[in-house]
């Protein structure tokens, strides 16, 4: 028997291995991580599907990446603001994700954390092993996922997996948390 998982979230998997499930992703014939919608269809689903002008898709991908949801969210805060009696001339898509890279970063060996952040910023890939405390602190502060290099990662560049010697990774949860980990990595060598 085949079973396929298929996961927008790339915790998702490790999250249901809880004791109390009695799950095991070992019995899993596959794992697919789709968390993200690549540049052009999410670019033609903004401006062609949602009717959202090119400059202003052009903003949210570079903020948001290809995930719908939180496009969504940012699409009706903006629309909330210009509704709204608000004096301000802009609008700034609002975000506690710096937040949760601090705590990372409280960890007591936080050299080898900004290792690990600084690689999730700048290639969006951390090769790791499983048992590495990093994991557990970045994945307790929805910084990050581990997915394994048996999964299908859609989105992710595969030659990446050559540049470790590990079977797993850490992935930033989306494009808006890369985003957050690099302007966090910016403001600490400030």
């Amino acid at each position: 028997m085949n079973v396929v998982l298929v996961s927008s979230e790339h915790e998702f998997p490790s999250k249901l291995q809880r004791q109390d499930l009695c799950f095991n992703t070992e019995n899993l014939s596959r794992i697919i991580y789709a968390g993200e919608v690549s540049p052009t269809p999410m670019f033609h689903l903004l401006t062609s599907g949602w009717g959202v002008p090119p400059e202003l898709a052009h903003a949210l991908m570079s903020y948001c990446g290809g995930n719908i949801y939180n496009t969504f969210l940012a699409l009706e805060n903006l629309l909330d603001w210009s509704r709204s009696e608000d004096e301000a001339d802009y609008f700034v898509f609002n975000s506690d994700l710096t937040y949760h890279v601090r705590r990372c970063l409280k960890w007591e060996k936080s050299e080898e954390m900004k290792e690990a952040l600084t690689s999730l910023a700048t290639y969006g890939f951390y090769g790791i092993a499983r048992d590495d405390p990093r994991v557990e602190i970045i994945r307790d502060n929805d910084v990050g996922g581990l997915v394994t290099w048996r999964a299908t990662i859609i989105g992710l560049d595969c030659s990446l997996w050559s540049t470790t010697i590990h079977e797993d990774a850490l992935l930033p949860t989306c494009q808006s948390m890369r985003i957050a980990i690099a302007q966090v990595l910016a403001n600490e060598r400030a």
